[in-house]
């Protein structure tokens, strides 16, 4: 008692006050305590955990007063055990001597165990012994308070394991066949003879189960009748003989333990009545998981009703149909699509429910899919294993369950097949007229947007053929088309907003997540550019789209809860922006949107998210606007606001710009001089290939007509017929100038608009994350970008100029008139050093970024041909380029990407034939 504050001994059980309770003001049910008699007390039997007692300083240890905390009922249904064995009609002796003094146990127990059975008073003997010696657990409390809560305690522990103990229907099942197989092997009785049997009856297993078996009467287990054990024979032979279905069932049983669907034996039934097959069965099986798992139903929606109810088509009829629609779809409609790369085998993949979560839980990889490859998508996501459309195909399976009757019937499933076939049509340019015209060479092919530019686009037909014919070059051009591609995903990640009506966004913000987005730790700078959050419904030339305050605040919370939460704050979720992070919003030059600005920031909740704006002026060069116009009335507007957002002010350090006069802490950048549409920056596509772009939700209504100062654009009848996706374009600089002003660790642009800041972005070695309008804009801006990439890695003014290639594929005789000038190669490359630092000098950069250029302008030099005599560099190659310097200040050549770019140039260079 002194050490755990506890006593066990054998006692008389009379010494408790059965009047008193711990919690007086609680009323017992009597139905309980009789069905505890039932169940708990049938016969003579002792209490398995014994009684506890609570004794303490201001309770008096009184005989036929001690205070029982243990629950009540169990004490009760004992005295009701006691009262009708009384009145079975024990004699009156034997049932004075049960309230004796407790001297006369060890008398009792003797007795006990001579008396003979068939005597009349027998079980009050027996009770009686049990009544005196039972155990009694003493228990120290120094409160009242603490006598009530360990009551409370008591009884819900009890109940805790009383309800673990239940057999759920799967258990109970093998319970009954493992008797059975003990029956038929003859190891066991079955009507007082051993023996082998061919078989035995239902009828019979359960008489000898019933003889044998005590039946409990708990609420949440099933009672074992015969109707139980026809049911059991049949669940058990058609799903738990089956290894990969009953694994499933213990799978879903031991996931949801007592709140499992298979609780009880009626769904497995069901179950079992529609499993013709191990393959049917199994789809059953995983579609009641899927659901669960995807919280589409909770168990409690299964039931027969809705598994399968009277003259109905049910739950597990659907299922059955969605396995052979998934089979039409994957065998008859995926193989007719043509889909590039490893696209079809990505959604082959997508056949059982396992497969179909494992490639779900991060949706950025089906922005990489054709139109038509996401519309499959979206057929399995909304048919096969949604349940969206669930009612609409049970009422037309109620007429037919084949799928090619069903899809004469049903016009949304067939309609949406057809949808894919079309677009797939559509997108690789089938001809649907006669066989012969297919071949023909001069049939125009419809080009297949993929998001990935092959080889061909890049490098001349004629150099590859030309490379083709020497050893190791051929192969070399692959290493460097693989070296372009593995530049952009390393610095570029496109994710697909796929609209307000397809897309929440959470689902956005999801997305975001999955990039690095919130495992970057230094600032991210969001960028929203209204001029390119979409495009005027008319006259988008001279009108910009109007404010779109929907859009931006959508993009905003997606960024902040993809980003996530400081790991310092703790939590995955965010609702505010990190302390470092910016939101920079460039207005068009319309300062009347910034109160719908600022109530953009709203927490999911609806409170406003915490934050202080930095306002800067943008503004252009007053003749620059001529590129664009061709009369100019009134006066221009040059200016445009630039609304920098934190959320406790900039953080950024104070530093010269790069392209423009002053420092990043003054409140006006430029001049910014406007560029025309015909230049490289602006990117041009066909009319159709630019509605795909913004498609319908990005073409923003607008009215009026055309404010008259604007003038006239100058719309330029372009011979190849392209037209700027994007006419309100921003300069490249003011990008670059971006990047270098605020130091970002990431950038995201919500939305993206062109391909200028990924170039950017990936010269100064930051990685950027792109929102793109439409899955049609993801594949197109990232094949333009590959495109750019390319042409600055041929670029020698360029901070992506690959010297390594350029100098392996040169025609060798002009390689070799090169090499026998190395000084005048060595003078063009120090005066071009001399005139970087000249210009770095005048753009104010400071002292470390001009040493580090002052290292790569060094480096450029010596790769114009090497400062030694005539004869040495005539027998050396041209050296390969060392990483410049990083525009944005940090020293290049240190990550993984950049040195295996460097193994990857040396290899070149020693392929490469020397000159003679």
């Amino acid at each position: 008692m002194s050490t755990d504050k506890s006593y066990d001994c054998a006692a008389n059980i009379w010494w408790i006050n059965f009047r008193w309770s711990p919690t007086p003001k609680v009323p017992l049910s009597i139905e309980s305590v009789k069905r505890l008699q039932r169940s708990h007390f049938a016969q003579p039997r002792r209490m398995d955990k014994g009684v506890k007692v609570a004794v303490g300083s201001d309770l008096a240890l009184n005989f036929g007063n001690l205070r029982c905390i243990s629950p009540e009922e169990m004490l009760h249904a004992m005295l009701f055990a006691v009262r009708d064995a009384i009145v079975s009609g024990a004699d009156e002796a034997v049932l004075r001597t049960v309230v004796k003094r407790a001297r006369w146990v060890g008398r009792f127990m003797l007795w006990y165990t001579t008396e003979r059975c068939f005597n009349p008073s027998f079980e009050c003997r027996r009770w009686k012994t049990i009544m005196l010696s039972t155990t009694i657990v003493f228990e120290l409390h120094d409160s009242m308070q603490s006598i009530f809560f360990k009551g409370v305690n008591l009884r819900n522990e009890i109940v805790s394991e009383y309800d673990a103990l239940v057999r759920s229907a799967t258990q109970r099942v093998y319970e009954l066949m493992t008797f059975r197989a003990q029956l038929l092997q003859g190891g066991w009785e079955l009507a007082g003879r051993s023996e082998k049997r061919k078989a035995i009856s239902d009828e019979d297993l359960f008489q000898e189960w019933s003889r044998h078996g005590k039946e409990g009467e708990s609420k949440s287990a099933e009672q074992v009748t015969l109707n139980f054990v026809q049911v059991a024979v049949t669940v058990y032979e058609k799903i738990l003989s089956q290894g990969c279905l009953r694994d499933m069932v213990l799978k879903i049983d031991s996931t949801y333990d007592k709140q499992s669907p298979f609780t009880f034996i009626t769904n497995l039934d069901l179950v079992a009545g529609r499993t013709k097959s191990v393959e049917q069965g199994a789809w059953m099986l995983r579609s009641i998981e899927h659901m669960l798992v995807t919280e589409q139903c909770t168990p409690k929606d299964f039931s027969k009703r809705t598994l399968a109810p009277a003259k109905q088509k049910g739950l597990l009829d659907l299922m059955l149909f969605k396995m052979d629609l998934l089979r039409h779809l994957m065998q008859s409609v995926l193989p007719a699509m043509v889909l590039p790369g490893t696209q079809k085998e990505s959604l082959a993949r997508l056949d059982s429910h396992q497969t179909w979560r494992d490639n779900t839980k991060n949706l950025a990889w089906t922005g990489a899919l054709q139109e038509s490859g996401r519309l499959f998508f979206t057929v399995l996501q909304t048919i096969i294993y949604g349940t969206a459309v669930d009612g609409g195909l049970r009422t037309t399976l109620k007429a037919t369950s084949d799928v090619t009757e069903f899809l004469q019937q049903n016009n949304v499933v067939n309609d949406s097949i057809e949808e894919v076939l079309a677009k797939n049509r559509q997108e690789v340019g089938k001809p649907t007229d006669q066989e012969g015209d297919r071949n023909d060479p001069s049939r125009p092919v419809a080009v297949v947007i993929t998001g990935n530019v092959s080889l061909t686009d890049l490098v001349s037909q004629q150099q590859i053929e030309k490379c083709s014919g020497t050893e190791g070059q051929s192969e070399s051009l692959d290493q460097w088309f693989a070296y372009l591609n593995t530049k952009f995903e390393q610095f570029v990640s496109l994710v697909v907003d796929a609209g307000t009506a397809t897309m929440s966004t959470t689902e956005l913000s999801n997305l975001l997540s999955a990039t690095i987005l919130k495992d970057v730790t230094g600032p991210v700078l969001m960028i929203y550019d209204s001029k390119s959050s979409g495009e005027a419904s008319s006259h988008a030339a001279l009108r910009l789209p109007p404010f779109r305050a929907g859009h931006f605040k959508r993009m905003i919370q997606a960024f902040v809860r993809g980003r996530g939460a400081e790991p310092s704050e703790g939590g995955e979720m965010a609702e505010e922006l990190r302390p470092n992070d910016m939101v920079l919003l460039l207005d068009g030059g319309r300062p009347g949107n910034e109160a719908a600005a600022q109530a953009s920031f709203v927490k999911g909740d609806g409170s406003f998210m915490t934050k202080q704006k930095l306002a800067y002026m943008l503004y252009s060069d007053e003749e620059s606007f001529g590129e664009r116009r061709d009369r100019i009335r009134g006066f221009i507007q040059q200016a445009e606001g630039a609304h920098l957002y934190t959320r406790s002010g900039p953080q950024f350090q104070k530093k010269d710009r790069k392209h423009f006069k002053g420092t990043n802490k003054g409140q006006v950048m430029g001049p910014i001089r406007m560029l025309p549409w015909t230049d490289d920056a602006c990117w041009r596509l066909p009319p159709d290939q630019k509605k795909r772009v913004y498609g319908k939700e990005h073409i923003v209504l607008v009215g009026g007509a055309v404010p008259e100062e604007l003038g006239d654009a100058k719309i330029i009848a372009f011979d190849d017929h392209m037209e700027p996706v994007f006419y309100h374009f921003n300069n490249p600089l003011v990008y670059a100038e971006f990047l270098h002003s605020y130091k970002p660790s990431a950038v995201v642009r919500a939305p993206e608009s062109d391909h200028n800041m990924a170039i950017e972005c990936i010269k100064h070695q930051v990685p950027l994350i792109s929102i793109c309008l439409s899955s049609a804009h993801a594949d197109l801006l990232k094949n333009h970008i590959l495109k750019k990439m390319w042409q600055e890695f041929l670029d020698e003014n360029s901070d992506l100029y690959e010297g390594g290639y350029v100098l392996e594929n040169q025609d060798r005789h002009e390689l070799r008139a090169k090499l026998l000038q190395p000084d005048a190669a060595a003078a063009k490359g120090k005066a071009k050093a001399k005139a970087t630092n000249r210009k770095r000098k005048l753009d104010g950069e400071d002292d470390a970024e001009a040493d580090v250029a002052k290292k790569g302008a060094g480096a450029e030099g010596g790769a114009g041909g090497g400062s030694g005599d005539a004869t040495g560099g005539e027998n050396k190659p041209k050296a390969v380029p060392k990483p410049k310097a990083n525009p944005g200040g940090r020293p290049g050549g240190d990550s993984a990407a950049e040195q295996a770019r460097q193994a990857l140039l040396k290899r070149l260079q020693g392929a490469m034939p020397g000159a003679s």
